[in-house]
């Protein structure tokens, strides 16, 4: 609804419809969504290690891509 409010109307107009509320309700729902995920991250070691380890594996990552980057330049 908001998408097709968007694709036929000028911004004036779209701002005017529903689109402020649904950008609002899709803040409002990421925020419990990470909420959710931060308590399942935190009340779980096991969890926890998982995701120390994932997020330095992306890291590691984009050192070494930042660095193949810069030695072909």
């Amino acid at each position: 609804m908001v998408m097709e409010q968007v694709a036929t109307n000028s911004p004036e107009t779209a701002m005017l419809g529903g689109f402020k509320q649904a950008v609002d309700d899709a803040i409002f729902g990421s925020s419990a969504a990470h909420q959710n995920k931060m308590l399942q991250l935190l009340g779980s070691t096991d969890r926890s290690e998982k995701f120390y380890g994932l997020v330095l594996e992306l890291l590691l990552t984009r050192n070494q891509m930042a660095a193949s980057s810069d030695s072909r330049a």
